[in-house]
């Protein structure tokens, strides 16, 4: 006694599915096309034309699979990029504003105008504190593409 196939093909969709957590790939959209077929495959028509119970299986499978991919592309693949960030390969790097907060820089005028110098950039920034050029300020967070910082 084996299983039979649509058993193989929903275990095999199964293991695309989680491999994608550990292997980012596409490997989910062949799983997406198993289960399409299990599920077109065992749906009961009662169409006896065999060319239009084909046609009409054909049809549901079509929109089966649109709406997985769809699903893939507005849910799975975001829950997937948050739990491989998380818990599978975290980054530790923090690109952008993200990776200035906390930092301290000297506050430099260029043209009349005041910037904050960090590592060797000249960045606009806002505050509710009043500087000088000269002073220190430190990176609390990022307000409409300029750094929020408060004096030292």
């Amino acid at each position: 006694m084996g299983f039979s196939i649509n058993t193989y093909l929903i275990l095999a969709a199964v293991i695309l599915i989680v491999s994608e957590f550990f292997i980012p790939t596409e490997a989910s959209l062949a799983a997406y096309l198993m289960v399409t077929f299990v599920i077109t495959r065992e749906i009961p028509l009662g169409i006896s034309d065999p060319v239009t119970n084909i046609l009409v299986r054909i049809l549901i499978g079509m929109v089966i699979y649109v709406g997985l991919f769809l699903l893939h592309y507005k849910v799975f693949k975001k829950l997937r990029s948050k739990v491989v960030d998380k818990y599978v390969a975290p980054d530790k790097r923090k690109d952008g504003s993200a990776g200035l907060l906390g930092v301290t820089g000297e506050i430099k005028e260029v043209e009349g105008r005041l910037f904050i110098k960090i590592r060797d950039d000249i960045l606009p920034f806002v505050s509710e504190d009043s500087f000088k050029s000269g002073d220190n300020g430190e990176v609390t967070g990022c307000s409409g593409g300029d750094l929020t910082i408060k004096k030292l």
